[in-house]
């Protein structure tokens, strides 16, 4: 039985190898650059997780979770993984985001009884799993577009950025606190932005990231990493850790030092008396 370091290798070289075929030159282009970075910032800002398009097609019903669907998302993850290995993984940018997701999805399709239960169960068809994982790679796309100080219009960093400020929200018990006691409902897009924007939450994340195979290999510093582990980088986690805590509330404390002070106290972080 092969092992998964074996699987992912040929898993990945298949779908590479499909996914070369359909890029051509024309994907390098500054113009379908800005074209896709702001499809892909639409799209981000509406569902700021990978797993909300596959919701929102109607292939994970309301209530249901997504457990069952996650290794749908790894031919993709293991695809770049190869390309890295071969020192290909500059042609996976936000440009052939689509082509990539294309074909993860036909790979998926070809060997993977359990979507086609799954879209017979739901009533959902293939084309909807296309259209679903084409937007979940222009999500993973913007993100890494974002982070690694891609060039983008304004309008898009604003949207990707508003973005993240959810995803902080959904994984960060103490961001939630911090934005309670600055009175910035989590609703409210243009107040997240703002507080964004005045804290550097972009700038926090990429430091924290800075250390993470995965957002790391694409700034051209992979030679410090040994392992690359794409499918734990792709979820955030980061924003979990007591790294981000730390440096959000340094930050809190420059800007905001009577709230730092406030919320230091209550929640016994930093050992402030």
């Amino acid at each position: 039985m092969k092992n998964i370091k074996t699987t992912k290798q040929i898993v990945g070289k298949k779908v590479f190898s499909n996914f070369e075929k359909m890029v051509t030159r024309e994907h390098f282009t500054k113009g379908l650059h800005l074209t896709r970075i702001e499809a892909a910032a639409e799209i981000v800002e509406e569902m700021p997780f990978v797993t909300l398009p596959l919701r929102d097609k109607g292939i994970i019903r309301k209530g249901e979770g997504n457990a069952h669907l996650l290794h749908t998302f790894r031919p993709n993850l293991w695809a770049q993984d190869y390309a890295h290995e071969i020192g290909e993984l500059g042609k996976m940018t936000v440009t052939t985001a689509i082509e990539r997701a294309n074909a993860s999805v036909e790979y998926v399709l070809e060997t993977s009884a359990s979507i086609s239960r799954t879209l017979k169960k739901t009533g959902t068809s293939d084309y909807d799993f296309f259209l679903a994982m084409r937007e979940a790679a222009m999500i993973e796309s913007a993100y890494y577009t974002r982070l690694g100080g891609g060039e983008m219009p304004e309008q898009a960093r604003k949207k990707i950025d508003v973005a993240l400020m959810r995803r902080a929200l959904r994984n960060e018990s103490m961001f939630k606190t911090i934005l309670r006691h600055a009175g910035v409902s989590e609703i409210d897009g243009l107040a997240l932005l703002q507080f964004a924007d005045e804290i550097d939450l972009t700038e926090i994340l990429q430091e924290i990231l800075r250390l993470d195979p995965y957002f790391n290999r694409r700034i051209g510093q992979v030679e410090l990493f040994n392992e690359i582990n794409s499918e734990e980088s792709i979820k955030l986690n980061h924003t979990k850790t007591d790294r981000f805590a730390e440096e959000l509330l340094s930050r809190m404390a420059k800007k905001h030092p009577a709230l730092f002070r406030k919320i230091a106290k209550m929640t016994g972080f930093g050992n402030i008396a």
